[in-house]
């Protein structure tokens, strides 16, 4: 382990415990004596080190969190979960779902809810199998089918050159252009 400046002073000023672990106080029993609760070294080094606030700023980040316009579904996905676990470990399936979903890309969300799935695993092997169709049609050149289809352009009559032989057909189309639009 590496510490550096702060961390490093207190590190060389404080009674640092032999343990990482707390350890918990032990009764007397069968001859052996009653043994004390020690502080581990991790205990006393968040209880140093850590904001007084740090599960209110863990939540808002967690309500926050977006999924990035470029970021692997993999990615955001154990980010969610990590801060899911920072806020209460013990963060009901549900919950943890409900992060995921707020947070999601607009287009995976619409292919992905549909589906419900019911546990985080599922969530993340659709989003996976979803994006990675979507990387295989766009590498084929081929556009979402969330986007609307264009109509083709109509041609309008070419005004550029009408010999007088052409002028009723000319007129018939120029009509009919102009009450289709």
């Amino acid at each position: 382990m590496y510490l550096d400046d702060t961390a490093r002073n207190w590190f060389l000023c404080a009674r640092i415990p032999n343990d990482w672990e707390d350890t918990t106080a032990q009764p007397a029993a069968g001859g052996n004596p009653a043994t004390p609760a020690v502080t581990g070294l991790r205990s006393m080094f968040l209880k140093e080190f850590q904001p007084d606030n740090y599960g209110l700023f863990q939540e808002t980040r967690l309500r926050s969190r977006t999924q990035g316009m470029d970021e692997p579904i993999v990615r955001y996905y154990y980010e969610i979960l990590n801060l899911c676990r920072l806020v209460d470990s013990n963060t009901l399936e549900a919950h943890r779902l409900e992060h995921l979903f707020r947070g999601f890309r607009p287009a995976l969300l619409r292919k992905i809810s549909p589906l419900k799935p019911k546990t985080c695993e599922e969530f993340l092997t659709l989003a996976k199998a979803y994006t990675e169709a979507s990387l295989m049609s766009e590498a084929r050149g081929w556009k979402d089918a969330a986007v609307e289809p264009q109509k083709p352009l109509e041609q309008a009559p070419n005004l550029s050159v009408v010999y007088p032989d052409q002028q009723p057909e000319f007129m018939k189309s120029m009509r009919e252009f102009i009450q289709d639009t």
